[in-house]
């Protein structure tokens, strides 16, 4: 299976478009009645865009910002960095969240069990780009 992986990173333009791409994946979450869904969607970001699935099951994130946006937004998340989460996010330390590396360095033994159909990255793990597209 392939992993789709996003840089969130960069201008605030980049950090609006990203704010909007996860508007619209919340939107079949939210109950919305779209007559026709499609399958994927395509998200530009700072290394070019991204074909992505429009309502991603399995999402990983190693981004602080990110999480806390798709926690504002009630967005799924199976795995994400170990850090150390602010108070309004410590439910992220739970054990129902896989542990699927730092905010650096990515652990690839979880990325293959947990088969993410979305990877979100930014700054500190923007260099792991290519090896997680």
């Amino acid at each position: 299976m392939t992993v789709n992986a996003i840089q969130a990173m960069g201008s605030r333009r980049q950090r609006q478009l990203w704010s909007i791409a996860l508007g619209l994946l919340s939107l079949p979450m939210a109950g919305s009645a779209l007559a026709q869904q499609p399958a994927t969607i395509t998200v530009q970001h700072a290394k070019g865009t991204a074909t992505v699935p429009y309502a991603p099951k399995r999402v990983v994130v190693y981004d602080l910002a990110s999480l806390d946006t798709m926690q504002a937004l009630n967005l799924p998340v199976a795995g994400l960095a170990k850090a150390n989460f602010p108070a309004y996010m410590k439910g992220y330390a739970d054990a129902r969240y896989t542990v699927a590396g730092s905010l650096f360095e990515p652990d690839f033994d979880a990325l293959s069990r947990l088969q993410p159909d979305l990877i979100v990255i930014a700054g500190r793990s923007a260099g792991k780009f290519d090896v997680l597209s």
